[in-house]
C-alpha cells in the first residue's frame, strides 16, 4: 500500500506512552484536534459524533475520507469486489459497510449473478470483539468468574444475546439487523431484495458466522452453487472436513462457505454456512481496498 507517513489520532488527552505499532516501530497517538494539513487519506474509526467532527476537519483540509464509523450518511457505500464504480459518486467521503454486511453481501453475490435472489433470511453469530475492547474485557472477566461491567447489555460468558447494537428505525429490529436489511441490497444493486436478519452476540472473542437461507429465482444444484460462490474474489468454499469455524479461519482474508444444501422449505432455495474473520475481511481489508481504489481509480467487476 503506497504510504509515505502515517499518523494516528485519538480522543481525549493523549499520554506520551500512547502509541501504535507500525513497520517495526511505533507511532504516537495525537489528539484529533491536531492539524490535518498534508493528510491525503483519513480512516475514520472513532465513535460517530467525534468521527464526524474530525472527518469534516479532514475534508476541509482537502483529504479523502474512508468512514468506518457510520458518522456520514452522505457518500457511497462500497465493497471493492462488488460495486467499485460507486466511487464515482464520492465527493470526498466513501462509506465502508458494517462488517457483517460485507461478509453477507460477498457470500450472496455469486448466487445473484448465477440464479438470482428472491429473498434472504440470515441468523448471525457475532463475536464479542465486534463490540470493542470493553466487550472483550467483559467476556474475559466473566469467564474468570469476576464481576464485569455489562457493556453488551447482559452477561455474555456462557450465554448468547439475541440483540446486537441499539434500536433502529425498523420495528422490532436491532441496528445491526437494520444495517443488513438496508446495506446488503444496496451493495448487491438490488434494492427490492428483502433481507431478514436475527443478529446474536455469542461468547467467542473473534470471528463471525452466519446461517443463510435464500430463495432463488432459478434452480441451482449444490455443485453449481459452489462454482457461483467461488466466482467472487475473496470467497472460498471450505474443502476440509466439517465446516469453517472461527478458530480455523482467524487471520484470513477470505469469506468461507460450508454446509451447502438445497432447501426443502424454499423452492428453489439454498441453505449455507458462512465464517469470516470480521476484523480482517469485514473491516480492515475492506477499508484498505477502498483506499486503494480512491487513490488509483476503479473498474466495474465482471
Amino acid at each position: 500500500f503506497p504510504v509515505g507517513r502515517v499518523r494516528a489520532l485519538g480522543r481525549g488527552r493523549m499520554r506520551e506512552e500512547d502509541s501504535l505499532p507500525w513497520r517495526g516501530g511505533r507511532i504516537p497517538v495525537e489528539t484529533f484536534q491536531s492539524s490535518l494539513e498534508g493528510v491525503d487519506l483519513l480512516f475514520l474509526c472513532l465513535p460517530p459524533q467525534a468521527a464526524r467532527e474530525v472527518g469534516v476537519q479532514a475534508l476541509d483540509a482537502g483529504a479523502k475520507v474512508v468512514d468506518l464509523s457510520g458518522a456520514f450518511q452522505e457518500g457511497p457505500l462500497v465493497v471493492p469486489e462488488l460495486n467499485p464504480w460507486a466511487l464515482e459518486e464520492a465527493e470526498g467521503v466513501v462509506r465502508s459497510p458494517n462488517c457483517t454486511s460485507v461478509i453477507l453481501a460477498l457470500s450472496l453475490f455469486g448466487l445473484k449473478k448465477t440464479a438470482g435472489l428472491g429473498g434472504v433470511v440470515v441468523t448471525t453469530f457475532q463475536a464479542v470483539s465486534g463490540a470493542g475492547k470493553a466487550a472483550l474485557e467483559q467476556l474475559r472477566r466473566e469467564g474468570e468468574g469476576k464481576k464485569a461491567v455489562p457493556v453488551l447489555g447482559g452477561r455474555i460468558a456462557g450465554n448468547v444475546l439475541p440483540w446486537v447494537g441499539g434500536s433502529s428505525s425498523l420495528p422490532g429490529r436491532s441496528r445491526e439487523e437494520a444495517d443488513l436489511a438496508f446495506q446488503v441490497p444496496d451493495l448487491l444493486g438490488q434494492e427490492d431484495l428483502v433481507v431478514e436478519a436475527t443478529c446474536v452476540r455469542v461468547p467467542v472473542p473473534r470471528g463471525h458466522c452466519l446461517s443463510v437461507a435464500c430463495r432463488l429465482k432459478e434452480p441451482i444444484t449444490p455443485e453449481g452453487a459452489r462454482e457461483a460462490f467461488e466466482s467472487v474474489p475473496g470467497v472460498e468454499v471450505w474443502k476440509e472436513e466439517g465446516s469453517p469455524t472461527p478458530d480455523q479461519i482467524l487471520g484470513t482474508q477470505e469469506v468461507w462457505i460450508g454446509r451447502i444444501r438445497l432447501s426443502r422449505a424454499l423452492d428453489p432455495g439454498l441453505l449455507f454456512w458462512v465464517a469470516a474473520d470480521q476484523l480482517v475481511r469485514g473491516t480492515a481489508w475492506n477499508a484498505l481496498g477502498l483506499a486503494r481504489l480512491m487513490l488509483q481509480g476503479a473498474d466495474r467487476p465482471g
